[in-house]
């Protein structure tokens, strides 16, 4: 199980950095995300207006 210790979101909410604890051995990690919005018909039709997309993650930050 993982808990994300912080959160940041961009001014622009485009961006936002997560900072997460991994409860198996106390590590830390972090990942980057840029929000993608979908086209409108996709939209409609998933009832979404886009999703969180990984651009950088890492691992094991002690």
């Amino acid at each position: 199980m993982e808990s994300v210790i912080k959160e940041i979101i961009s001014p622009s909410g485009v961006y936002k950095a997560q900072i997460i604890k991994r409860s198996k051995d106390g590590l830390f990690t972090s990942q980057v995300f840029k929000w993608i919005e979908h086209d409108e018909e996709i939209s409609e039709i998933i009832g979404e207006k886009g999703f969180w997309g990984v651009l950088y993650s890492t691992n094991s930050l002690h």
